[in-house]
């Protein structure tokens, strides 16, 4: 299939819009890449097209923003071809996935989180392609969905704050989510959807107690799980009591 539907244009810049999918999934540049782009194309001139996909913008922003503040009003750019699959179009607005941006281990991990839930492709193959244990993908998951601050604080920075340190281990952010985010929030959950339904169907507090920590304990079992739960605390209590 060919990559692109036409040849290099040139086009209003003030018409580029951005893709929100992928040209997000790019990483900014520091302050001193920007600058060699900027001298770049104040030298030379563009010579990189920004790349156009349905009419959106999924690689460029840099050049766009450079050759706006050197009031160039034209910028160069190409379409590509919109049947590419999502992982053709991530490597082709991304030609180096996993360096050139100064990241930090923890943010290759992130950005090879970002790739494999945008391409649908399995941990063990973004997982190779960043070079990157496949664990780490998880830890960035499970951190993304309980301490949504910590994971924007490592995708920006590559260091958050945990209890008053500072840490770029992801490792230790996961195991900190794992021991004091992540029960809080499964119990606040369990609590407020669900201790009605199923503090009716308990005979003592005992048996409540207990049932609510069997139910935390097992991550939110589904219904069936839960009920044999039910049954189980009953039959105990209604013996001692």
């Amino acid at each position: 299939m060919k990559k692109f539907t036409s040849g290099n244009y040139l086009m209003n810049i003030d018409d580029v819009k951005f893709d929100t999918i992928i040209s997000s999934f790019n990483r900014l540049q520091s302050q001193t890449e920007y600058i060699k782009t900027l001298e770049s194309i104040k030298a030379i001139g563009q010579t990189d097209p920004i790349l156009i996909d349905n009419g959106y913008c999924i690689d460029g922003r840099h050049r766009v923003k450079a050759l706006k503040e050197l009031d160039i009003r034209s910028i160069l750019a190409i379409n590509i071809n919109p049947n590419l699959s999502m992982t053709e179009k991530l490597l082709l607005s991304n030609r180096d996935l996993t360096s050139g941006r100064d990241l930090t281990k923890t943010q290759l991990a992130i950005q090879a989180y970002k790739y494999a839930e945008l391409t649908k492709n399995t941990k063990a193959e973004v997982a190779k392609q960043f070079g990157i244990n496949k664990r780490m993908l998880t830890y960035v998951s499970e951190i993304k969905q309980y301490l949504p601050s910590a994971y924007k604080d490592l995708e920006d920075t590559g260091t958050t704050n945990i209890d008053g340190k500072y840490t770029q281990s992801l490792e230790k952010v996961y195991k900190y989510v794992n021991a004091e985010v992540k029960p809080e929030a499964q119990n606040e959950i369990a609590t407020t959807e669900l201790a009605i339904d199923y503090n009716k169907l308990i005979d003592t507090e005992k048996g409540k107690k207990l049932f609510w920590e069997l139910y935390t304990e097992n991550h939110r079992p589904d219904a069936m799980l839960a009920e044999h739960l039910v049954h189980y605390v009953n039959l105990i209590y209604k013996k001692i009591t």
